[in-house]
């Protein structure tokens, strides 16, 4: 099973989700990440290898499996947040946006970042969420351009 090994909110995030209800949307994603099954090959990748023995397409398209499996998640077309889900809260809708980077592909993540800040400005979505692979994860992953890094509280 996937684990989450870290939660970070920024910019006001954490009062955004309480003060507009968001909170069990954002608890789904966290339950549908971990749910999804991941079977990886503890083999890093070295220096002289570039190759890993996972596939980030593959680790993707589990957990793609899982949001689209929940049948209430909606998957945007490329170019846009990968998933959106809504709710009406007295009145209100609300509307989460989730991006899933593991592609190590260091531009795809200022992309992802630009679809979540685009749709937020837009008012399509009221919170945008970004999962990238854990330092540990990522050693087993094919190397990255930029190396995502678990912020340190």
């Amino acid at each position: 099973m996937a684990k989450i090994n870290a939660v970070f909110p920024y910019d006001g995030a954490e009062t955004k989700m309480e003060r507009l209800g968001l909170r069990p949307l954002v608890e789904e994603a966290k339950q549908l990440i971990l749910r999804t099954k991941i079977h990886l090959l503890e083999k890093k990748r070295t220096s002289k290898d570039n190759r890993a023995a996972n596939g980030a397409g593959a680790l993707r398209e589990l957990l793609d499996q899982s949001f689209s499996d929940a049948g209430t998640w909606e998957r945007k077309k490329s170019g846009d947040v990968d998933w959106r889900k809504c709710k009406i809260v007295n009145g209100t809708r609300v509307c989460v946006g989730l991006e899933i980077q593991v592609s190590a592909r260091s531009e795809l993540l200022y992309k992802d970042i630009l679809h979540l800040r685009t749709r937020i400005v837009e008012g399509d979505i009221d919170l945008g969420i970004i999962v990238v692979p854990s330092d540990r994860l990522q050693s087993y992953l094919p190397i990255a351009l930029l190396v995502f890094h678990t912020p340190k509280p």
